[in-house]
């Protein structure tokens, strides 16, 4: 049963003034939440929305527009849900199956929004009661107001006046009001004009036909007074005593346009008000003359400031740094370079604006430390970082000796392969699955999950597959084949064979080049370009290669290595020895250090970033899988005891996958948070080559400006 509650939010309208009229967004936002028994759904919902009358009798509106009469929608809608919440842009036509909601709908009395929900597992069901829409949805009326709806009874008394009215109105009927008194007659007969009548549609006016006309003018003849008009200062065309024309006196200044994209005009005013001088000036921005923090990225479009504009040294660089401790300074950017962590505390004072900013090329990454009191707030950009293959559940039950696991980089496309049984894919993180042939023990995956190569350990061929697994292809490459990585977009493959040679690709699997000598291989990671690679011998050393696979330089010791993983970029690599230790490099395998105790490790995954990481423990016993979000440094036991043969993760290491033998697959998905604990206890950790922006809010709290890379809250 769905336990359904929702709350309807305000639009939020953005109007511009330009000439033409501004455009009502066609968007309502909307936000509710999914109880599925009675805990909190999370994954990917299917929803169908319908706009309808108070009895359901009539579909105003659907997502697809298929629904008539109340009835539900053919195409759902995929949202994300998170703790049971989500949020949708009724109307948003970037998103699958949406359509936009017209305007028209609310010109009905009684609108009513219906929402059908599907967890996947229950089907899809009807959420009552139908909520009613309120103000919101009507604001889009404004935007398509008919025309000829304004009558003058929905005009207030004095709303139009002269600012109001077009030169050249035809008036019929009668004028009532205003010259009642001397000045507002005096005014009215100045603008009659020299012929001193008002003539009406054949029916000349005459001075005597007219209410509270001044003497002077009673007897029809313009004797004010005023004999001639002298030509004050800045004036030309003086002194006039019947026609002329009175007009400013030139000042020098050429007509044109003062100013550039990289220059500003100077003008100099005199006394009346008149142009005197006018001048292009280049524009140069000296130190000291911007305040500090008082340009951000959103106030420069881009290609908007070049190089050429900026003088020497008006722009400051950020203090780098090699140190793995810092007490940050206020509005000061850091450039952190150290291989270990460096810890970054917080200002204990700031002020409100203050702005922080750190950046990471060394391998260590950063941790922001807070002080007492203090929290730094993310909204959902914030990564939980103790959720981390936290929790497991299990989606796919083969009953089999499942094996290999690979995944997209957005973990949305996943494939499970086991011998003696059916392989499965999966197009939705691992919620359903679809089998696929089977009898494969490893496999790799592109960064789209569109092209997979997979093979099996105990002697046949490798095969390809370009269309997420639905069909596959055999190609010239047999024997026992431990393991398979592929570059980014699947074009570079690299296999092992158990007691044969490494073999390369570069079109895809089509052809093979054999590439080192005859050794017991057992596992074999890729950097996303194809070009830094890492393999393992099972008795033998690591050995790593940084042109695609024609060279190779043996490194460490010799071990009984069984698995490895590497970064997006090939500098950090993590690989596990079976009944021994986790050994990690930041250094594209140069150097290795060894990680957490000795046990039977069999499988072991990376994040893109090489932060994110995951191993398992199998092979003559059962073990768990362990955790790590700080490059490998520290480790937690997850899940429960099995025998894990193949772990994958997406890019950001957000969603996780794992086959454990004679079961089947497992899903581990972590969790976004809207900021850090708070206190000391509390602080956020980011890997190399990620960066990030605090700002300084008041009340202790830091707010998270803008980020690279995936940032982690604790």
């Amino acid at each position: 049963m769905n336990h359904h509650t929702r709350i309807l939010l305000a639009a939020v309208l953005a109007v511009f003034c330009h000439t033409a009229a501004a455009q009502v967004p066609q968007i309502i936002n909307y936000q509710g939440r999914i109880n599925v028994g009675a805990s909190p759904f999370t994954g990917t919902g299917q929803f169908r929305f319908a706009l309808v009358n108070g009895d359901s009798s009539t579909s105003f509106w659907s997502n697809d527009g298929t629904s008539t009469a109340g009835s539900q929608p053919t195409a759902a809608v995929s949202l994300p849900v998170a703790n049971g919440l989500y949020v949708v842009p009724l109307g948003d036509t970037s998103i699958a199956n949406m359509q936009a909601v017209p305007a028209s709908v609310f010109t009905n009395n009684d609108v009513r929004l219906r929402v059908w929900f599907n967890d996947g597992t229950n089907g899809s069901q009807l959420l009552s009661p139908d909520q009613r829409i309120t103000s919101v949805g009507y604001a889009m009326v404004a935007g398509t107001v008919p025309d000829g709806a304004i009558t003058s009874a929905k005009i207030a008394p004095g709303a139009v006046n002269s600012a109001q009215l077009a030169n050249g109105i035809n008036v019929t009927g009668n004028l009532n009001g205003n010259a009642t008194t001397a000045t507002n007659a005096t005014n009215l007969a100045i603008q009659l004009g020299s012929s001193g009548s008002i003539n009406g549609p054949g029916n000349p006016v005459s001075w005597s036909q007219l209410k509270h006309v001044p003497a002077v003018f009673a007897d029809g003849s313009d004797d004010m007074g005023v004999t001639s008009i002298t030509a004050g200062s800045g004036l030309a065309g003086g002194t006039i005593t019947s026609m002329g024309t009175i007009a400013l006196s030139n000042t020098g200044v050429s007509a044109g346009i003062y100013g550039s994209p990289n220059s500003i005009p100077r003008i100099s005013v005199d006394a009346q008000g008149r142009i005197t001088n006018a001048s292009s000036n280049a524009l140069s921005i000296g130190p000291g003359e911007i305040q500090s923090g008082a340009v951000n990225s959103s106030h420069l479009s881009p290609n908007t400031v070049l190089s050429s504009y900026i003088s020497p040294g008006a722009v400051s660089r950020p203090t780098t740094t090699s140190a793995t401790s810092v007490n940050a300074v206020a509005n000061t950017d850091y450039l952190l370079t150290s291989a270990t962590q460096t810890t970054v505390t917080l200002p204990a004072s700031p002020s409100i604006g203050d702005v922080i900013r750190i950046s990471s090329s060394g391998a260590g990454g950063w941790k922001i430390a807070q002080n007492s009191g203090q929290s730094i707030m993310g909204a959902t950009q914030l990564v939980n970082g103790g959720s981390f293959g936290a929790t497991w559940t299990q989606t796919l039950f083969t009953g089999s000796n499942s094996q290999g696991v690979a995944c997209s980089s957005d973990g949305s496309r996943v494939c499970v392969v086991a011998l003696g049984a059916n392989n499965y894919t999966s197009a939705d993180y691992g919620v359903t699955w679809t089998a696929r042939g089977g009898g494969l023990s490893c496999v790799a995956s592109s960064a789209s999950g569109s092209k997979l190569a997979a093979a099996a350990s105990t002697g046949g061929f490798l095969y390809t597959s370009t269309d997420y697994g639905v069909n596959w292809i055999s190609r010239p490459l047999s024997g026992t084949i431990r393991s398979i990585a592929s570059s980014s977009d699947g074009s570079k493959l690299v296999a092992v064979i158990q007691n044969g040679q490494i073999y390369t690709s570069t079109d895809s699997g089509a052809s093979w080049t054999a590439r080192e000598s005859s050794r017991a291989w057992y596992g074999v990671a890729s950097s996303a370009d194809g070009t830094k690679l890492v393999a393992v011998v099972n008795g033998g050393q690591i050995y790593t290669s940084t042109d695609s696979g024609v060279n190779w330089t043996a490194r460490d010791s010799s071990r009984s290595w069984y698995a490895v993983a590497s970064s997006s970029d090939g500098a950090k690599l993590v690989a596990v020895v079976q009944g021994g230790q986790i050994y990690t490099s930041t250094d594209s395998g140069a150097t290795w250090t060894a990680r957490e105790s000795s046990r039977n490790w069999y499988s072991v995954a990376s994040s893109a970033d090489g932060t994110i990481l995951t191993a398992g423990v199998s092979g003559g016993g059962s073990g768990q899988l362990y955790a790590s979000t700080d490059g490998g440094v520290t480790w937690v036991a997850r899940d429960s005891s099995r025998q894990w043969n193949g772990v994958a993760m997406s890019a950001d290491g957000t969603k996780q996958f794992a086959s454990a033998a004679g079961v089947g697959g497992f899903v581990s998905s972590s969790n976004s948070t809207y900021g850090s604990s708070t206190g000391a206890a509390g602080y956020l950790t980011g890997g190399q080559y990620s960066a990030i922006e605090l700002l300084y809010i008041g009340n202790n709290q830091f707010m998270l400006r803008s980020h690279e890379g995936t940032i982690l809250a604790y």
